[in-house]
């Protein structure tokens, strides 16, 4: 998840283990493993507030791998990005 200073927060959950998101934070899921893997979601708010998402994906320095997994984009896309939704 990210913070409000957009800082990138991350966590490995083991089989059993539970990470709650706190409202209107950025956040995302990737299964890491070879096996498949269930998530279980629940929210206490339809209003969870607004947040520009481009802007917090690619306007800050997250990790070009996790980007190039999550979205399936090379490192030539996410330049292009990065250069666009970055902070001026």
């Amino acid at each position: 998840m990210f913070d409000t200073k957009n800082k990138v927060f991350a966590k490995v959950l083991e089989k059993g283990e539970v990470m709650v998101f706190p409202k209107g934070l950025v956040h995302f899921q990737m299964n890491v493993g070879d096996e498949s893997a269930t998530i279980l979601g629940n929210f206490n708010s339809q209003n969870s507030g607004l947040m520009r998402i481009p802007n917090v994906v690619f306007g800050f320095d997250i990790k070009e791998e996790l980007l190039e997994k999550a979205f399936g984009l090379g490192s030539k896309e996410l330049s292009k990005l990065k250069k666009k939704f970055s902070p001026s």
